[in-house]
């Protein structure tokens, strides 16, 4: 029976019990769709400032590891695992890139600084009306502001700019820790009702932008924004929980 026919949980047994190369290409073969769903999600966030082919060779090396790391035991969805594996990859060698200026760091930094002062101070998260004016700008430029720092969402700046080594602090990379996947939950579950629905859809169903601008009817730019803020609101509680103070940037 060739590879191609074999049903496939014994293909992953037959797999896991042989470590055959031929198995191990069938399934990299049956599963290469991932790499393209994640790299559509991730190529519009960047601006050009990536070759999508390139992202798509960063995917795959990761959708390789997913495939080799993979274990039956763990009840677990192998597509699951291995799209966070595949973002995983693309992360680590977006971040080599370092094609971030520092303009934009600081940018970022001072955002998700005042998220984190307003929601101490107000007991609740802060409007778009109420950080626009703290930053002395019009709700008009601060949301265009957030859709200008979109990219935060793709790269971990905390283990280039915070020196925490070997740390994959992502939103979703983060969520292959049992220690801190309540944590992330619970962070998900107190975003505002369209953050907390942008993230669910975008990342746990798979669904672009522009299909979620067409499920809430809104604008794909406006679904833009609130997805960069919603990021910035994951990031700073989990920098709480984790012990990690903004105050630490350089």
């Amino acid at each position: 029976m060739k590879g191609s026919e074999i049903p496939e949980d014994k293909l992953w047994r037959i797999y896991k019990d042989t470590n055959d190369k031929d198995i191990e290409k069938e399934i990299i073969k049956r599963y290469l769709y991932l790499v393209k769903v994640v790299v559509n999600q991730t190529y519009p966030l960047l601006y050009g400032n990536v070759d999508k082919e390139d992202l798509e060779s960063y995917g795959i090396f990761g959708l390789i590891d997913a495939v080799r790391k993979f274990d039956l035991k763990k009840n677990v969805k192998f597509e699951n695992y291995a799209r966070i594996r595949i973002r995983g990859a693309i992360f680590d060698n977006i971040r080599t890139l370092s094609w971030f200026p520092r303009s934009f760091i600081d940018k970022v930094k001072k955002i998700e600084r005042l998220y984190q002062k307003k929601e101490k101070e107000l007991g609740r998260i802060p409007k778009d009306e109420e950080m626009a004016k703290e930053l002395g700008m019009s709700v008009d430029k601060f949301r265009k502001t957030l859709a200008e720092i979109r990219g935060i969402s793709l790269v971990s700046l905390e283990e280039r700019e915070w020196g925490i080594k070997d740390l994959k602090y992502d939103p979703l990379t983060i969520s292959l820790d049992e220690s801190v996947k309540s944590v992330l939950k619970e962070a998900v579950d107190s975003l505002p009702e369209r953050e907390r629905c942008i993230v669910s859809l975008y990342y746990f169903e798979g669904l672009n932008f522009k299909e979620i601008a067409k499920i809430l009817d809104l604008s794909e730019s406006r679904i833009s924004q609130l997805h960069t803020k919603a990021l910035l609101l994951l990031r700073s509680k989990l920098d709480n929980v984790m012990g990690v103070e903004n105050e630490n940037w350089t």
